[in-house]
């Protein structure tokens, strides 16, 4: 694969991966003499680059397809990785990519596993992400020095491509899955998917041929290699239901939660709070199934866990996913430490335990903190179709999912230590959760101004013809907490309706994961010019306006796209979203409609509202806990008249 990339293929991977990172992380100007352009004025990135040209002139220059491992058949891919995010983890991709979280971004969608060729790299950034796409989202929060970083990124990715070219590494199949982790932000470790298919079971082979192995080389057991097995399989149950539970119980307790307090996300804005109400339910309910599990004995657990954590491994890694690398780790400790259990109801030393343990903990739990963390700071912005629960609902099964791979068979042979016993620590873990939840529910707004409820208004006039035939205030909110909570005095005393469909329009696809009200509004001042839509043509009076032209109809081609259309007799619909810049207050298009077909078309232009604006002035009535995000919009709808039979 290697032997065809050009130079030119080379600096255009570079700027993309460059421009991805700029654009996901917008720096503000770092401290003075810490600018790229002085890192880049020793020259030392422009002779690096003429260096490729020099040296690789033969390479063959054209478009290229990128298959869905394209980002890792170069090491350059890995060494963005490297510098750019301290803690990668393949388990947080598949996390993603499986579609739990309603988010995606605009590069994934180009990329080549769906609709483009876009090679290079997604990079999430976390710091700060409470003022993205508010108000307080400006340079001034941006800590300096912070393009200087990517500068010195970047010039040792060039680096890295010329070694690589240079040395003709190639590191997988075109098409093959690579595994990868982070070890503690020190280095990392990378192998195909062919190999993990491999090590990935050798755990579950291990912990079901050790009965086998101990009749063979250890002195006479009082049980049966039947019986062993069967202590085994049960003890795999327990594991499974203490993983169960451990998810089960938090998920509960958040909807108990909710139901009594009515205050969803009582822990936005405050991250730890989360922790302290869902993961003493979690450990609670870890601990539950084996405190409950009749003459269970250290060696048991441990290999029991072993085969759970290796059935779970083999089927993430059969169904392609990469995570399975955390419950091998846990598997392979499990087994490490039933070697130190004297005898077959013998106990084990905690140094041992410790010993076994912690390569596990130190490699697992470091990256299952850092996505529930992510889950938990993202919760501000998704979880409205799910009611009111749904955000609670998911941060507790995150932070469930979290506490098994930090803790591994800890708990259960911490569990087993008070057999009968057990209902104490587990009746503590939960009033501590219910009386800290209570507490805090009572003392502690949920929003700050630092990690406000965003708030999308738009001051939307519904045209008909030439003329508003109403206006409304179509009011938004991405999380599970009521956008009624924010609303001024003002507003609250209107009567409420549903959400309009023109906002949505203008939000989607957004609006699917968004919940809205619409309240009565005034209308424009007399005389001002509206946007109109033609038969072919759609025209704003100024520029600035963004919006979307949604159609409906019999079509069967139109000029903004050639992609498939439904099939015969089925209707289509097709939306665009545009932009009006200076100089294109006008597209042209056409469609094609089937012969006695009709086409409605749907069309919201909004702009950001002006300082002097009716939605300028109701945003200062907010509360200082919501950030509001204020347009004025206009939303036509035309519709052909049906045909005659």
């Amino acid at each position: 694969m290697l032997s065809s990339v050009s130079s030119i293929e080379v600096l255009q991977f570079l700027c993309k991966i460059f421009f991805c990172i700029v654009q996901n992380n917008r720096t503000a100007s770092p401290l003075p003499g810490t600018s790229p352009a002085d890192q880049f004025s020793e020259g030392r990135a422009l002779r690096l680059i003429k260096r490729l040209a020099n040296d690789f002139p033969h390479r063959q220059v054209g478009a290229k397809h990128y298959s869905d491992a394209s980002a890792f058949l170069l090491d350059e891919a890995r060494s963005v990785q490297r510098l750019a995010a301290k803690r990668q983890d393949l388990s947080v991709q598949d996390f993603f990519e499986a579609g739990i979280l309603p988010a995606d971004t605009d590069f994934r969608m180009m990329s080549a596993k769906y609709f483009g060729e876009l090679p290079g790299l997604d990079i999430a950034f976390l710091l700060d992400s409470g003022a993205y796409h508010m108000l307080a989202d400006v340079p001034e929060r941006i800590r300096p020095g912070t393009l200087q970083a990517m500068g010195e990124n970047v010039a040792e990715l060039i680096v890295d491509i010329g070694d690589n070219l240079k040395q003709g590494k190639d590191e997988v199949e075109g098409d093959e899955k690579l595994i990868f982790f982070d070890v503690l932000g020190l280095f990392m470790v990378t192998y195909p998917m062919r190999l993990a298919r491999i090590l990935h079971r050798t755990p579950l082979i291990l912990a079901l041929a050790l009965p086998l192995l101990s009749l063979a080389v250890g002195p006479k057991l009082q049980r049966t290699v039947l019986q062993q097995y069967l202590e085994q399989s049960k003890m795999a149950l327990v594991a499974f239901l203490s993983a169960a539970l451990a998810v089960i119980t938090p998920v509960l307790f958040s909807v108990a939660f909710v139901y009594v307090t009515g205050r969803p996300l009582a822990w936005v804005g405050h991250s730890a709070a989360a922790y302290a109400l869902y993961m003493p339910l979690a450990l609670a309910g870890a601990l539950l199934p084996y405190g409950l599990a009749p003459n269970a004995q250290p060696k048991w657990v441990l290999l029991g866990f072993a085969v759970h954590m290796g059935v779970l491994a083999e089927l993430l890694t059969t169904a392609g996913l990469g995570a399975g690398y955390a419950l091998t780790a846990w598997a392979l400790a499990a087994i490490f430490a039933s070697l130190f259990v004297s005898g077959e109801d013998g106990g084990v030393q905690l140094p041992w335990l410790v010993l076994a343990a912690a390569p596990a903990i130190l490699l697992v739990a470091p990256p299952a903190l850092m996505l529930s963390l992510h889950i938990v700071q993202k919760a501000s912005t998704s979880g409205a179709p799910f009611l009111q629960y749904g955000t609670d609902i998911s941060v507790a099964v995150v932070l469930g999912l979290s506490l098994i791979g930090c803790v591994g068979f800890l708990g259960g042979l911490f569990a087993i230590q008070f057999r009968a016993k057990i209902w104490v620590p587990v009746l503590m873990l939960c009033v501590f959760s219910a009386i800290f939840g209570v507490v805090w529910t009572q003392r502690v707004q949920p929003y700050t101004a630092e990690a406000p409820k965003k708030v999308y208004m738009y001051h939307m006039h519904h045209v008909n013809g030439r003329r508003v035939a109403s206006s409304t205030w179509d009011l938004a909110a991405i999380d599970s907490s009521p956008v009624s909570w924010a609303l001024p005095s003002s507003l609250a005393s209107l009567p409420v309706g549903e959400w309009n469909s023109g906002s949505q329009i203008v939000l989607y696809p957004v609006n699917k994961f968004m919940q809205g009200i619409s309240l009565p509004a005034p209308a424009p001042e007399p005389g001002t010019p509206l946007p109109r839509v033609d038969l072919i043509s759609l025209s704003f009076p100024s520029f600035g306006f963004y919006g979307a032209l949604n159609l409906t109809g019999d079509m069967t081609a139109w000029s903004f796209t050639n992609k498939t259309w439904p099939i015969e007799g089925a209707k289509a619909e097709r939306m665009v979203r545009f932009t009006g810049a200076k100089g294109s207050e006008t597209w042209r298009f056409w469609v094609d409609i089937r012969t006695g077909g009709q086409l409605a078309i749907d069309v919201v232009a909004a702009s950001i509202a002006k300082e002097a604006s009716e939605a300028a002035r109701l945003t200062a009535s907010f509360p200082a806990w919501a950030s509001v995000a204020a347009s004025e919009a206009y939303h036509m709808h035309w519709a052909s008249e049906p045909s005659e039979p």
